[in-house]
């Protein structure tokens, strides 16, 4: 859920018209229990066609990767 939260709202927000690639770097490090109050930090990089995605909350970081758009470059 948290990779299609990243996906939904980086397409909100960003130009991002290439298909779907594939995923780099992921990682889940803290369970995000029912009362954690998440914050979610997107970098949208359009050279690379990479969508970079960081879930956090006040006990820390609980996970983060990158989403490429396009063709592999």
């Amino acid at each position: 859920m948290q990779i299609a939260w990243a996906e939904h709202f980086g397409k909100l927000f960003f130009a991002i018209s290439e298909p779907f690639s594939h995923m780099e770097i992921i990682k889940f490090v803290k369970i995000i229990q029912p009362e954690d109050e998440l914050k979610l930090t997107l970098k949208w990089d359009a050279n690379t066609g990479q969508l970079s995605f960081k879930f956090s909350s006040e006990q820390g970081a609980h996970s983060s990767g990158r989403m490429v758009y396009g063709e592999q470059r």
